[in-house]
């Protein structure tokens, strides 16, 4: 594949692999909550509801620091938070598209 046909997609390499990033995030994120069987939307964003308040954020939190220590993970997440700083744009695309998600739970 060609530049062109690249940058008619993408308006950067940190774009590119953003959206690359994103794709394994949500992969990852739907392998985490595999099973086959129909989930609540909780369930299917792997969020726990033990009955128990602080064992349920022991298990949120674990679960983010393995996700962050995911090599497959670690290295695109350093690039694009450090490619943030210096993008503005960018990062607002990466919290946009990323975390926005995540926090309306």
């Amino acid at each position: 594949v060609g530049k062109q046909t690249i940058y008619r997609w993408w308006p950067s390499k940190a774009a590119v692999l953003m959206d690359a990033f994103l794709d394994l995030a949500g992969r990852s994120a739907e392998g985490a909550g595999a099973g086959g069987e129909a989930q609540s939307d909780e369930a299917a964003q792997g969020i726990p509801d033990t009955g128990d308040l602080v064992a349920d954020l022991k298990l949120v939190l674990r679960a983010t620091v393995d996700e962050l220590n995911d090599p497959a993970l670690e290295a695109p997440t350093r690039a694009l938070t450090a490619e943030g700083i210096v993008d503005a744009k960018l990062g607002a695309a990466f919290v946009h598209k990323l975390l926005d998600p995540q926090l309306a739970l």
